[in-house]
């Protein structure tokens, strides 16, 4: 979140620009659809949540909305769903999705790669292996969102 481009000034340098749980929540839906296999029951929980919310906020009963029971124990499903969730909840509170919007660019999945990859906090915590390939593909559906 500390590596965006400036380009106003044609001086190219990076700047601490971009609020943390703003580059969290962009990247979120790449990150869910990602680790929602490691552990279906959980990511379809968290979307079960969202989903009767927005529901609710809609004030709508769509009736039986998918659950952990419903959707059995595929498991593909679920970090799919929960993103999705997490896209439309972003398109209601008006935040673009997607890292371009802070001025990153392909040509930056490298060194946000490297700049992760010693967040052990990050990468040592999440239900899935987590290794350079790994996050770069994360880096590219994040960034196209």
């Amino acid at each position: 979140s500390c590596m965006v481009n400036n380009n106003n000034n044609n001086n190219n340098h990076y700047h601490a620009m971009v609020p943390h749980g703003l580059s969290v929540i962009v990247s979120a839906p790449a990150v869910f659809a990602f680790t929602g296999v490691a552990d279906p029951d959980r990511h379809a929980r968290c979307a079960e949540i969202l989903a009767r919310a927005r529901q609710e906020r809609e004030g709508r009963d769509d009736g039986p909305i998918m659950t952990t029971t419903t959707m059995g124990k595929g498991g593909d499903y679920a970090g799919q769903w929960l993103a999705d969730e997490i896209r439309q909840l972003l398109e209601i509170l008006q935040v673009p999705l997607g890292l371009r919007q802070f001025g990153y660019t392909d040509a930056d999945i490298p060194s946000l790669v490297q700049g992760t990859l010693p967040q052990h906090r990050v990468t040592k915590i999440s239900p899935r292996p987590v290794g350079e390939k790994e996050l770069e593909m994360l880096f590219e559906t994040a960034m196209n969102e």
